[in-house]
């Protein structure tokens, strides 16, 4: 029992105004044959609290304090007052009955005991059994507390984790905050650098700027100095052209003696004025000497008819040298020539205006030159350059490939043996022919009808030995081809041409002045040139050279014969003048052929090499249209 029983008071009834079963009120007097005292309830309540510990298995908390029944006077009362207590009561936790009649001592109605509506009525402690109720709340909470305490227990594992995440994370942090230090000491270090850059770049723009101020102040002076070196250049060549104005040069007189002293030769020109010119007065000279390269005549049988060397001859003023001047008419149909005589530049000049003089002539034009000046009509004549050159790599990347990308016909390039080789294509078509490149110049950019065209074709492994040149003129195809192959000093241009015949839709009266014109470019970069093509020119047996016993066109226009024509080279090489042909048809073409041969000092080796020596016809086995021709360097 708890000590502490003693201490507590004991709980008053409340008053009740219900009444008993007999509508009696209860009476309040003390008896003690109809109540037990307060220990055999002690007794009967802890005999029920075993009873109870067996059905529930909660044990009892060992503090839990009991308390006594008051005694009643009457059974009834008591039975009613436990009757009021024992209603069903609703709890949030547990429901909670009234003991059955087996627990309270009631049985069924038997023979010997009739049986009588049991009344709720209880011996055990009302504040026990409100306890017991109690302690299932106790015991379901202490449930609860055991889950949450078992919740703990996972949160506290969750913690551990969270706590190793933490400090990995830590660790992390440590780890990144030093890269962190690191990527700063780079990026001081980095823009310490670009400070110094910027100041480092500063100075290089105020350098450069300095430098460019200085490169335009060069610039201006090397293009004074280039002003000033051309006009003295001018002046120079003025001068001398001055020097020269009272000169003039012999050519054709032979030599009689190789050793030949000036005196000797100015009693030359004195009889050739005399005999040559039929000049009565000879003009008055201060010296003459021979110059120059020598020129060696021979007769048709090979043999030596006479060697000679240009003779210049300076008059006392220039009315002496007019007089004999306009007395050279009397040398034509001589081997005898008079010309002025100017410098080398002057030559060039009057060399590369030539082929438009001559065209002007055939023109009927009124021309002229005026030291190294050309007048047409009373006009300067200032010729164009025309000629476009274009690397071969970039001509080939926009080539083929475009034209198949624009659906290019691809034709097969199928030549018999001995068929004649022609083109017949316009920008469109592309040749097919494996391991070979192709240039092509077509008459027509696109046309149903295919006409003629110019074409060039090597293999691939030639490619960087031989270039494609281009050019406007659409009569002749260029192209060079290294110094190294040929073994030469100068890369080798050659020209490939196809004129269209006379008296066709396609013939051109300007074609040959087209071809010289872009020919005279080439001539100003290299000597060794050839051309080789259909020129569909009948040449006969003309002379493709100036013959000084007969021509007189070169009449005060060049310096010195030699300079107008190589043809001594071909003598030292022991190639004949005179060319053989079985074709002596001579057409328009062909006289305009053989004017572009001799302004440009280009040969016809047709019936003139081994190979070709008899001139045998090119074209249907009786014409000859078709010409190889070179410069004397290329022999």
């Amino acid at each position: 029992m708890n000590p502490k029983k003693s201490d507590k008071p004991k709980r008053k009834r409340n008053k009740s105004n219900g009444q008993n079963t007999s509508g009696e009120k209860p009476n309040k007097r003390k008896s003690n044959s109809t109540h037990t005292d307060s220990n055999s309830v002690t007794k009967s309540v802890n005999k029920s609290k075993n009873l109870k510990s067996t059905d529930n298995p909660i044990k009892p908390v060992s503090n839990m304090s009991i308390q006594s029944t008051p005694v009643h006077e009457s059974p009834m009362v008591e039975q009613n007052r436990n009757y009021q207590q024992f209603h069903n009561i609703q709890n949030p936790n547990f429901l909670q009955t009234s003991p059955t009649p087996s627990t309270l001592g009631f049985f069924p109605g038997t023979p010997h005991n009739t049986y009588m509506q049991p009344m709720m009525h209880s011996t055990m402690n009302p504040t026990f059994l409100d306890n017991g109720g109690k302690l299932d709340m106790l015991t379901q909470k202490v449930d609860m507390i055991c889950e949450k305490i078992s919740n703990i227990d996972k949160l506290t594992e969750k913690l551990n984790k969270f706590d190793k995440t933490v400090n990995s994370m830590v660790k992390s942090v440590e780890s990144i905050n030093k890269r962190v230090d690191e990527v700063e000491k780079g990026l001081n270090f980095i823009n310490a650098e670009f400070e110094n850059n910027k100041k480092d770049v500063r100075e290089v723009k105020k350098h450069l700027t300095e430098i460019r101020s200085e490169n335009e102040e060069a610039t201006k002076t090397i293009d004074k100095l280039r002003t000033d070196f051309e006009d003295l250049n001018e002046r120079q060549l003025d001068l001398q052209t001055r020097s020269m104005r009272e000169n003039l040069i012999f050519t054709g007189i032979p030599m009689y003696d190789e050793s030949e002293q000036s005196e000797e030769t100015e009693k030359i020109i004195e009889n050739f004025m005399t005999v040559e010119l039929k000049m009565e007065t000879l003009p008055k000279f201060h010296r003459a000497h021979r110059f120059g390269k020598k020129f060696t005549e021979k007769n048709p049988d090979g043999s030596i008819k006479f060697v000679t060397k240009p003779i210049v001859c300076r008059f006392v003023n220039f009315k002496q040298r007019e007089l004999v001047r306009k007395a050279a008419r009397e040398l034509k149909d001589t081997k005898y020539g008079i010309n002025e005589q100017f410098p080398k530049e002057i030559n060039d000049r009057r060399k590369a205006l030539w082929p438009h003089f001559q065209e002007a002539r055939r023109q009927r034009k009124k021309a002229f030159f005026k030291r190294d000046r050309l007048f047409i009509e009373g006009n300067e004549f200032t010729p164009k350059d025309t000629t476009k050159e274009m690397d071969t790599n970039d001509r080939q990347t926009r080539s083929r490939h475009q034209y198949n990308e624009q659906g290019a016909r691809p034709r097969e390039f199928n030549q018999s043996k001995f068929s004649q080789p022609q083109t017949k294509l316009d920008d469109v078509d592309e040749i097919d022919c494996d391991n070979f490149i192709f240039h092509y110049k077509n008459r027509k950019k696109l046309a149903n009808h295919k006409s003629g065209g110019i074409a060039l074709g090597f293999k691939k492994y030639l490619d960087k030995y031989i270039k494609y040149i281009q050019s406007d003129c659409q009569f002749v195809l260029w192209f060079s081809i290294d110094k190294k192959v040929l073994d030469l000093p100068k890369d080798a241009i050659f020209g490939i041409i196809y004129i269209p015949p006379i008296n066709t839709s396609y013939t051109s009266e300007d074609a040959f002045t087209e071809i010289e014109f872009e020919l005279q470019n080439f001539c100003s970069k290299t000597n060794y040139i050839t051309m080789l093509g259909d020129f569909n020119s009948r040449t006969g047996n003309l002379s493709d050279f100036y013959n000084i016993d007969k021509d007189s066109s070169f009449e005060n226009n060049f310096t010195d014969y030699n300079e107008l024509s190589d043809v001594d080279v071909l003598d030292e090489l022991g190639i004949p003048r005179l060319r053989n042909s079985i074709d002596t048809v001579v057409n328009g073409y062909g006289r305009k052929f053989i004017d572009f041969c001799k302004n440009n000092r280009m040969f016809i080796l047709n019936g003139r090499l081994e190979e070709n020596k008899t001139g045998s016809p090119t074209s249907r086995n009786s014409s000859v249209i078709d010409y190889a021709l070179s410069s004397t360097h290329f022999l």
